[in-house]
């Protein structure tokens, strides 16, 4: 639905540039900060960006408009834990039952990804040579490539535990079991397009056909873009092999964690500098 609207949207848009009314251009630079909402459904998702770009604006009249264009923001992606530990069934390289047992004293993950970005949005302005405006509307997010997934344990310990002989294996590392003083590894990742509600206000300053904004905005996320893939396993699998004991999974492979979601809630500071078309 969201993707019709959008489309609908930019053909009308296009088809009102050979009007006669009035047309601005702008190019925008924006640094922001984001805090997702505690929801248990929703990942904890902080850090600080920046976004860089140009729009259109078709005026319907002294006081209306609307606009669409591209531009790019970066973002990331963090989680850690503390002290964490789990135990579950599996087999052996010769097929024999036996507990896996990890625990580890810290656990860190972060990503890192690149978006183009474009606006759908209406504009409202008042009168005069310094004017307030509002503008609200909708933003498509679309992924630029895949992200890397950094994974980092520290002083992790794997071990298997035979019930049938009560006895529990910590080595060899080949076998997957031992003390690993530090352990990282990276996956590619690719996270899917995303929508969000954004809305801006501020002050607009004309000076003959040249204008400069300046405003503060909140980009609200409409969906989760987590990536597509998603499979049931544990934070650290043990496979049994020789060739490769262990398989590492960042979060969104995790069955933990198959609830979570990742979305979009941005607030920060823009500043437009505008040229006069018509």
């Amino acid at each position: 639905m969201i993707k019709r609207i959008y489309l609908l949207s930019l053909i009308a848009l296009m088809g009102l540039t050979y009007g006669t009314n009035a047309q601005e251009l702008q190019i925008a630079g924006a640094g922001f900060t984001t805090n997702s909402t505690h929801n248990e459904e929703l990942f904890n998702n902080v850090y600080e960006g920046y976004i860089f770009g140009v729009e259109y604006h078709y005026y319907f009249s002294d006081h209306w408009s609307i606009g669409t264009g591209v531009s790019y923001r970066n973002g990331a992606f963090s989680y850690w834990e503390n002290q964490l530990k789990a135990a579950y069934p599996a087999k052996d390289v010769e097929g024999d039952p036996l507990e896996f047992r990890y625990h580890a004293r810290h656990y860190s993950e972060s990503e890192k990804w690149h978006n183009l970005r474009i606006p759908l949005v209406v504009q409202y302005e008042t009168a005069g040579a310094i004017r307030w405006y509002f503008r609200t509307g909708l933003l498509l997010d679309l992924p630029l490539g895949s992200a890397k997934a950094k994974m980092q344990w520290n002083d992790l310990h794997t071990s298997g535990y035979y019930e049938q002989w009560d006895a529990a294996l910590t080595g060899p590392k080949f076998a997957g079991f031992g003390n690993w003083e530090k352990t990282e590894e990276e996956q590619e990742i690719t996270f899917k397009n995303s929508y969000s509600w954004t809305i801006e206000t501020g002050i607009k300053g004309l000076f003959g056909r040249n204008y400069l904004y300046f405003g503060v905005f909140a980009d609200v996320g409409l969906n989760s873009f987590r990536p597509k893939r998603s499979s049931q396993a544990s934070q650290i699998e043990y496979t049994g092999t020789e060739e490769t004991p262990l398989k590492f999974h960042n979060v969104w492979q995790q069955k933990r964690f198959k609830n979570k979601g990742l979305r979009n809630i941005l607030f920060g500071l823009r500043v437009r500098y505008g040229i006069g078309l018509k």
